[in-house]
């Protein structure tokens, strides 16, 4: 590539990843659980003015600090609530770590290696489609790669110092006030992780200023106070509840789904992380030659430190290795820049010495790619694609699914040919472009070999996109939402069983408060138990009561009526108004 100045290819890689990231995001209805929750949080904070106490329904949601439901709240505010807007705020931090982690690259080894890592984590599978689901750790994935930037500012001489300062604690106040803990958490790991690779201490004394600190605090501390002082028992509940005791594993209020093992979480990491996994192997392997190079000392700490502390956690998610990507490419970049890494000259690949082990994965990487594609045939054409076999994979990519089979719920509707198609095109994206990459390997062009394994990570995304968009009726409840919302009346009484957070995106488009039957659990257990909330709790006997009332009520379940409440009424309003094959909407008197 042998460009001065990178910059300008970091600019167009963001814009490239702007088009890629913004394309169809609005397209699919909010995958619910969480997703609409989320987005209606916001939603309450514009509409009830208190941007303190994130309400979801009306009751206190104070799992995660409020910076996502902030800027969500304000997009709202100026541009008016959808699907799209919602998840603008997951898009953009996913873009300014691209950014950041070029900028890093550059500083660590050379300018190539800047445009090399930003084209890598732009086209890394898990960045694309974390960024197209409702969760708070893009923030976090920006925060720990600003702050590793301010690291490694704080750690050269000639870097300005105050640029390192407004880095790395710019990050902990983003990660912290959007995950809580581990914003802080991690930005320590990556000082100590510094100052081991490099045997010094300068890095810390260069980013330790009472003033800027002061600042952070101001930043962090005003909303935990207030929170404190508003919700009874925000201490116990936020700081040890939710952050220590479910690293332990010792929860008092359990949420519902289920983690991943820690094979699990090794394994899924690996497949969000690619097309670059089997590359950040082969830099593992050419970096046991490297280990005195402090640079990569500190990005195999780095990397250490996220896997390793989530591995060791009773409850990790399969986004949860996020904050480790930006360190995995960068390694890559730097093994790839390095002199000679892919010369065909024996002498000229003694420094770099990593065309053995590029080569060899990238042969593994075609085979595994004929090999999927060969399974996903055969599976089609012996009739294994099945509704349930489907739903049993997609159970390995998310916790939603997991909900399905430990609440023994009805299947949602799929049509397999469409999954076998997708699946099918993309492992031909896989095998051709990574064909491509060793082509340009075996002539030692590493820059080409970048650009086909990007092309890869780019036609995946697609495809993802599409699955997302096979995948979104299973979640969404905007059938339901559209035909009450087309049917109420001021008076109507619209109750939900179970848990409220699995149909987020109900109480997004109706707007409006509804009852909770059977549902002061999970996500929503510590804020059932604060003052006012129990006029939202109903149990079975005060439903019954309702149903059978003279007032117009709906019932929104995702139980069939031998497990619903319903039973308990007899024959009165059994017949469905509606039903998306996951959840079904009944009403108390015949519709007119």
């Amino acid at each position: 590539m042998h460009t001065s100045d990178g910059r300008w290819w970091i600019v167009l890689i963001v814009l490239a990843a702007v088009v890629l990231y913004l394309w169809g995001l609005g397209r699919v209805d909010f995958q619910d659980p969480d997703e609409g929750m989320y987005a209606e949080i916001a939603r309450e904070m514009v509409a009830g003015g208190d941007w303190v106490v994130p309400r979801f329904n009306g009751v206190p949601y104070i799992e995660k600090p409020p910076l996502m439901y902030w800027l969500t709240a304000s997009t709202f505010a100026l541009i008016g609530p959808s699907e799209f807007t919602a998840r603008m705020w997951k898009v953009i931090p996913m873009l300014g770590a691209i950014a950041v982690t070029g900028t890093l690259g550059s500083i660590l080894f050379c300018a190539d290696a800047g445009i090399i890592a930003s084209a890598a984590l732009a086209t890394t599978l898990g960045v694309y489609l974390f960024s197209r689901i409702s969760v708070m750790d893009p923030l976090l994935l920006l925060g720990v790669t600003l702050s590793a930037l301010g690291v490694t500012r704080a750690g050269q001489e000639r870097a300005s110092r105050l640029g390192a300062l407004v880095s790395f604690w710019g990050g902990v106040v983003i990660g912290t006030m959007s995950k809580g803990f581990p914003g802080i958490v991690f930005p320590i790991m990556l000082v100590l992780a510094w100052m081991g690779a490099h045997r010094s201490a300068f890095a810390l004394r260069r980013l330790w200023d009472w003033r800027v600190v002061a600042v952070a605090l101001l930043l962090i501390v005003p909303w935990h106070v207030a929170a404190a002082y508003r919700v009874p028992g925000f201490a116990q509940f936020y700081f040890v509840d939710n952050q220590v005791w479910r690293f332990l594993g010792n929860r008092t209020y359990q949420e519902d789904g289920r983690g991943l093992s820690t094979s699990g979480f090794w394994l899924i990491s690996f497949c969000v992380g690619f097309p670059w996994t089997p590359y950040f192997i082969a830099a593992l392997q050419t970096c046991r030659r490297r280990l005195r190079d402090p640079r990569v000392r500190f990005l195999l700490s780095w990397n250490a430190c996220i896997i390793g502390m989530f591995s060791v956690s009773s409850f990790k998610l399969e986004y949860y290795a996020l904050p480790a990507f930006p360190a995995a490419v960068l390694l890559i970049a730097g093994v790839l820049t390095a002199p000679g890494a892919l010369s065909r000259d024996r002498l000229t690949s003694a420094e770099g010495g990593a065309t053995r082990p590029f080569r060899l994965w990238t042969v593994i990487s075609v085979a595994g790619g004929i090999l999927f594609c060969v399974g996903v045939a055969w599976s089609w054409s012996s009739g294994l694609f099945t509704p349930l076999t489907i739903v049993q994979a997609l159970t390995f990519w998310s916790t939603n699914y997991r909900i399905i089979f430990d609440d023994s719920l009805p299947l949602p509707a799929i049509i397999p040919s469409r999954y076998a198609a997708s699946l099918l095109a993309g492992g031909l994206i896989w095998v051709i472009g990574f064909a491509v990459a060793l082509w340009w390997l075996r002539r030692s062009r590493p820059v080409r070999i970048v650009w086909a394994t990007a092309l890869v990570g780019c036609g995946l995304c697609l495809v993802c996109g599409h699955l997302l968009q096979e995948v979104g009726p299973h979640h969404s409840v905007r059938p339901l939402a559209d035909r009450l919302v087309s049917m109420l009346r001021p008076s109507d009484i619209i109750i939900h069983e179970r848990g409220l957070e699995k149909s987020g995106g109900l109480i997004f488009r109706i707007q409006r408060p509804v009852l909770v039957l059977n549902g002061a659990s999970g996500d929503l257990d510590f804020g059932s138990r604060q003052p006012g909330s129990e006029r939202i709790f109903i149990s079975t006997a005060a439903f019954e009561r309702i149903w059978r009332g003279s007032t117009r009520t709906f019932l929104i379940t995702d139980l069939p009526p031998a497990r619903s409440a319903l039973a308990t009424v007899g024959d009165a309003g059994r017949v469905p108004i509606v039903s998306t094959g996951t959840r079904w909407l009944y009403m108390n008197q015949t519709p007119s």
